[in-house]
């Protein structure tokens, strides 16, 4: 048993770094006296039975959560939470992105645009943590026609875990009526999320490399 990995999981094999790979008695000791104990009392005119353990279940190392932060006739803000827990074997993955989803049908009605929506970046855990930022782009329209669209949000830097961002989807105000009609009940992404805690969404998808890994 070497020393292994610091607490954010990193393992230098390196010979002369002793923090990581030095062998030492006391934790060893435990180990080859928990063999010398099943060895006294299991390991003597036993039986050999041929076993192998069942196949653990496949768990999706994937998923993502959502929370509404604020919202009126003006905006939508929403807090995201990305979850990547590679375990078979840990590995870093730094080619995700999710998509939000939403409808501006009511803009169009009342003689706004696409042009009229605006993205704003509020939060970024990655980059406070000093790892490339994420990115967001778009508004890109769902197929050629109809109201719907979506942003992309992608974590180009490598990570284990989880990361957060928040995020606004704000209408600007009609300059013809000087009224505002963002109305986010129609906008899928939208759909079950709470404004009180964070919680699992499947309308958010989730992709790795482009395929889609996590949601609907």
């Amino acid at each position: 048993l070497a020393g292994g990995p610091d607490m954010e999981d990193n393992h230098k094999d390196e010979t002369n770094d002793f923090v990581y790979n030095e062998v030492t008695i006391d934790y060893n000791a435990g180990f080859v006296g928990a063999l010398a104990g099943l060895y006294e009392y299991f390991g003597a005119d036993q039986t050999f039975t041929k076993w192998t353990p069942p196949e653990e279940p496949k768990v999706n190392p994937y998923s993502i959560e959502a929370k509404v932060e604020q919202e009126n006739k003006q905006r939508t803000q929403v807090s995201v939470r990305v979850h990547q827990e590679f375990v078979t074997p840990p590995t870093m993955v730094d080619d995700l992105s999710a998509r939000y989803y939403f409808d501006i049908s009511e803009l169009l009605d009342s003689g706004e645009t696409l042009d009229d929506v605006q993205i704003a970046l509020y939060y970024d855990e990655a980059a406070s943590l000093g790892e490339k930022p994420a990115t967001i782009t778009g508004p890109t329209r769902v197929g050629t026609t109809g109201n719907q669209y979506y942003i992309t949000i992608a974590w180009p830097g490598a990570f284990i875990g989880k990361r957060d961002l928040q995020f606004g989807v704000i209408a600007k105000q009609n300059t013809s009526t000087y009224e505002d009609y963002w109305d986010p009940t129609n906008d899928y992404s939208r759909t079950g999320l709470s404004d009180t805690e964070i919680g699992p969404t499947n309308n958010i998808p989730l992709y790795r490399a482009g395929t889609l890994v996590f949601g609907k």
